[in-house]
């Protein structure tokens, strides 16, 4: 009976709202002041962006980016290997061909003739392969401040790297990096002149795209407002084919800022 009685008051209680007007419940229930500032997220690097598009269009990027680092290690890896067992194979046939000429020179016989040449080439190649191998492991070294987010040690690693490497297979990527940098930080000159080095210095690459669209923001920033309207619309003329999503942000751009 009193089990009964204990459960009438409580259901009571519930009822009438007295538990849930407790002070001891309301206490733990957490006060939103709706007149504060909302918190502005920031990412890796800096402020999100405004336009949701443009965000994406990053993200995706940094992923393919990761991607391609990860197969690159892979692949390094297996050339790393390659290389050690196809220099020694060549320095063997090297040395085999000159100690074949030096017998036949001493024999009083004429050297035989297409060896020089031959070496000269097995040479260059293994050099060019050992180079490609050095290439690389560079662009991956400077890329990794990037996504540690040591901006200064990014810039002077890529201004290295084109340094060494000017015409390498990279080359076009670590421009645009530079120019990635430079913006992030505010320096629009030099971000301006490393997003031309890579539509002057390496036409159809993969970015010039993004260089591209990336000039029309610069242009903009300095002032420019006829030279940012026409490297948008080079972006979508050009590339609404190869790059749809760099091609939709020029369209963006273009309705942002001049309806």
């Amino acid at each position: 009976m009193q089990m009964l009685k204990l459960r009438h008051t409580l259901y009571v209680l519930l009822t009438g709202g007295v538990l849930l007007h407790s002070p001891l419940l309301l206490a733990q229930v957490p006060v939103v002041d709706a007149n504060q500032p909302r918190e502005v997220t920031t990412g890796p690097l800096g402020p999100a962006p405004a336009n949701q598009g443009e965000m994406m269009y990053q993200l995706q990027q940094l992923q393919q980016e990761v991607m391609e680092l990860r197969g690159a290690l892979e692949e390094q890896a297996y050339t790393i290997r390659k290389l050690q067992q196809q220099r020694l194979d060549d320095y063997r046939n090297i040395d085999r061909r000159l100690t074949e000429s030096n017998t036949t020179t001493s024999a009083g016989m004429a050297p035989v003739t297409g060896i020089a040449p031959a070496v000269g080439n097995d040479v260059v190649a293994v050099v060019t392969q050992v180079n490609e191998v050095d290439e690389k492991a560079a662009y991956q070294a400077a890329y990794e401040y990037i996504k540690t987010q040591q901006f200064d040690q990014a810039i002077t690693a890529f201004g290295d790297f084109v340094v060494q490497y000017p015409q390498g297979n990279y080359a076009g990527n670590a421009w645009y990096w530079l120019g990635e940098l430079h913006l992030l930080k505010g320096e629009l000159e030099p971000a301006k002149l490393a997003f031309l080095q890579v539509l002057e210095n390496f036409p159809g690459h993969r970015k010039s795209a993004d260089a591209t669209f990336k000039l029309a923001q610069v242009y903009h920033r300095l002032g420019d407002a006829a030279q940012a309207k026409a490297m948008a619309e080079a972006v979508i003329t050009q590339y609404s084919q190869t790059s749809a999503t760099t091609a939709q942000l020029a369209r963006d751009f273009l309705s942002e800022n001049y309806p």
